[in-house]
């Protein structure tokens, strides 16, 4: 299980791995939220709570999951923040909105989308991630709330 950290890369899961409460910030120039391949059906990874900053010419490319099925990954409750307010993430061979998902494949159920915050306010955020890092509700609650 991976939870309450803050990651400045993309993450890549493995089986039946619960990636859930961490600030993901990708570098400035590329990089994705997540990374996922495929899975039997019911040993797939969980991805849920999480922040992800899209940071500079990253764009709105949040990642890719091989199988965007509930029978395969979870992924819920997780906030995806770009420069234009959009993300979408590669399902298969499908790019498809985060705003989408729930209703096209019935995943990301209580994810947001927000513009990026200004780097002070990352900056103070990723400060007070590390500070309550046993409190696990506060980061994710906090930023969807904002936005």
């Amino acid at each position: 299980m991976i939870h309450d950290t803050i990651y400045c890369f993309f993450f890549v899961g493995g089986h039946h791995s619960n990636f859930n409460n961490n600030l993901v910030i990708t570098k400035p120039d590329s990089g994705q939220c997540i990374g996922v391949g495929p899975f039997l059906k019911h040993l797939g990874d969980s991805f849920y709570r999480n922040t992800c900053f899209l940071m500079g010419e990253s764009g709105e490319h949040a990642g890719a999951v091989a199988q965007c099925d509930p029978a395969f990954m979870s992924l819920s409750n997780n906030f995806y923040s770009t420069k234009t307010g959009n993300a979408s993430l590669m399902c298969g061979r499908d790019e498809i909105p985060i705003v989408d998902l729930k209703r096209t494949n019935n995943v990301e159920h209580g994810s947001k989308v927000g513009v990026l915050p200004p780097k002070p306010q990352i900056l103070s955020l990723m400060k007070r991630h590390l500070h309550h890092i046993f409190d696990s509700s506060f980061l994710y609650s906090e930023i969807a709330l904002e936005s």
